[in-house]
This record gives structure tokens, C-alpha cells and sequence, in this order.
């Protein structure tokens, strides 16, 4: 899990339901932050389809906030 201190989260809930409803918040969180986290879906979306052996020479551009993890994506 991304959060650091989330059974800390958790255990502030004040009821046995706020619990489980701080638990179940958390996964949905951790979820929705992987499924935008730019370098693995770069590299899950790309290397299925492209393998670098077949190039001579690779050139990269890559512009705005996600364009360095997309890009080390590509050269991983």
C-alpha cells in the first residue's frame, strides 16, 4: 500500500464500520494512484508491443509533468 500509515487510519476509526469504511477508502485510493502512476502504465501498455532490439537508434521527446517517468518507462 502507498500510505505509509494506514493501519494508523485505520485504527482511529471510532467504530468497527468507520473502520472498515477508512480500510476500504484506502484501497480505493491506492487503486486509483496506480492506475495513473505514469512509468507502470507506460511500461505496462508499451513493452508487450515494442522490443528495442529491433531498432538501430531510439530517439525520445517528452514534454510536461509525467514525460520523466513515461520516458524512463521506455528505457527500462
Amino acid at each position: 500500500m502507498l500510505f505509509k500509515n494506514a493501519q494508523r487510519i485505520i485504527e482511529n476509526g471510532k467504530t468497527r464500520e468507520l473502520k472498515v469504511a477508512r480500510e476500504n477508502i484506502l484501497k480505493m485510493l491506492n487503486a486509483a494512484i496506480n492506475a495513473v502512476d505514469s512509468y507502470k502504465v507506460t511500461k505496462e501498455r508499451l513493452h508487450p508491443f515494442f522490443e528495442r532490439s529491433d531498432y538501430q537508434s531510439i530517439y525520445l521527446l517528452a514534454f510536461g509533468k509525467a514525460s520523466v517517468p513515461m520516458a524512463k518507462a521506455v528505457c527500462d
